[in-house]
């Protein structure tokens, strides 16, 4: 497959989020999920590990999210002299269904999934696509999923398996006078980029989080930040709607939000 203008800008912006669902193993049924969890608990701190608790409570609470057996979303990339990059997505939690849309030029790429065998198909426009051409898109749509849901999703991610969580006490926000609680996250041998870290600015009085910071792959930085804002309801869940850069122009949205207890149509995961 021949890389076009719009595949390398695709990515460009592809920053690896590093956690993975402690969700996909309950709905998998794995059996060393209570064990993962139960280890990284272990080496995080009891003050991160409640502040994290009270975040997710916030956002809806752990029943709200377990119920949660569907989302749609697109994931869209705002940067200056671009038009808008976007990627459609649409989950099945419950069993690992994905769907992938986006645009390779005037081409249509539509990618259907499992997560957890990272085997499906694709097709571009009308065209099934096979052999090597098939393995790059459900590459790049596995790689899709890790990260555009990592920055829909992170702040209800910091209780999964595999997160080591830190109490960094207070910190100032952007303005440089906002206190925040501080929460920083590493990772064992989860995701796609371990090495990650990042730290979340927690509003103290709505336990919400309203800004990240990140070093990526185990660089030595500086850390890249970006806001967390326009929190809305999104069916029993409170989601966030657009992440703006630090000190930079670029700004991450997400449109089309919407989280069911179920799929509303089985042709989503079937049909290209």
């Amino acid at each position: 497959m021949t890389s076009t203008s719009a595949e390398i800008r695709l990515r460009d912006e592809m920053m690896m989020g590093a956690g993975f669902l402690a969700l996909v193993f309950i709905f998998a049924g794995c059996a060393r999920w209570p064990e993962k969890l139960a280890e990284s608990h272990k080496a995080s701190a009891p003050g991160a590990i409640q502040l994290a608790r009270e975040s997710l409570d916030a956002m809806g609470g752990a029943r709200a999210w377990l119920d949660t057996g569907y989302m749609r979303f697109t994931f869209v990339v705002d940067a200056p002299g671009r038009e808008p990059s976007k990627i459609h997505h649409w989950w099945d939690r419950r069993t690992g269904r994905y769907r992938v849309e986006y645009m390779d030029g005037p081409a249509k790429i539509t990618a259907l999934l499992n997560i957890n065998t990272r085997e499906g198909r694709a097709w571009r426009n009308n065209e099934t696509l096979q052999g090597a051409d098939l393995s790059g898109v459900l590459q790049k749509a596995y790689g899709r999923y890790i990260n555009d849901t990592y920055w829909l999703l992170a702040p209800s991610k910091l209780l999964d398996p595999g997160v080591v969580l830190s109490d960094e006490g207070t910190g100032l926000g952007p303005d440089g006078k906002t206190e925040y609680r501080v929460i920083h996250a590493s990772f064992r041998d989860v995701g796609l980029t371990p090495k990650d870290n990042y730290w979340f600015y927690v509003n103290p009085k709505t336990k919400i989080v309203e800004h990240w910071k990140f070093i990526l792959k185990g660089g030595a930085g500086p850390a890249s930040g970006y806001s967390w804002e326009d929190w809305r309801k999104v069916g029993p869940l409170l989601m966030c709607e657009t992440h703006r850069q630090e000190g930079g122009e670029r700004a991450i949205r997400f449109e089309d939000l919407e989280a069911a207890s179920r799929v509303p149509d089985e042709m989503i995961f079937t049909a290209p």
